[in-house]
């Protein structure tokens, strides 16, 4: 299966990968917050529609991009356990325009064979964001992949910074 993601529109990016693991594997690294650090953010998700979503981004590799770290606030919008969790991923500290849909990003867990295919759809994304957010979502899965599989992973700086250009020409190619 090819890592690469696709930028469906504009304002879309999918995501699928094959996860060496099992479904409750996948589940916990998707919302208990000791194994969510360790390959997205520090942070806590109330698993109930409505439920608060917390996310803390370390980003101090990234001192151009924001000293401070990345804040997400959101709220559950689809909990399915061990299927899928979809929630509102929304900056706090960024400017929403009232009549632009809220993003939402949401992870579908489906089970195969002794492996666990993951979907991640993220949309309702700036035409200008969606290739940095392709490029860090998929640095992401590639620090999951290799947590499940004990490996050390790459650093995230240099791995963005390498795949923002094919995201940008993706990107640039629906325009």
């Amino acid at each position: 299966m090819n890592s690469f993601g696709r930028v469906t529109d504009g304002n879309t990016i999918r995501f699928e990968r094959t996860l060496p693991c099992s479904l409750e594997t996948a589940w916990s690294y998707l919302t208990q917050p000791g194994r969510l650090a360790t390959w997205l953010a520090e942070g806590t998700i109330e698993l109930r529609v409505g439920g608060r979503v917390d996310l803390s981004f370390d980003v101090e590799e990234v001192p151009e991009h924001m000293p401070g770290g990345a804040f997400i606030l959101g709220a559950v919008t689809l909990c399915v356990p061990q299927r899928v969790l979809a929630f509102t991923w929304t900056n706090p500290d960024t400017n929403t325009d009232s009549d632009r849909p809220i993003p939402t990003v949401s992870f579908e867990l489906e089970p195969h064979d002794q492996y666990v295919r993951l979907s991640l759809t993220h949309r309702h994304l700036t035409s200008d964001a969606v290739a940095r957010y392709a490029a860090g979502w998929h640095t992401h899965l590639d620090i999951l992949l290799a947590r499940l599989q004990n490996h050390q992973p790459d650093a995230f700086l240099s791995t963005w910074k390498r795949l923002l250009p094919v995201y940008e020409e993706q990107a640039s190619a629906l325009q």
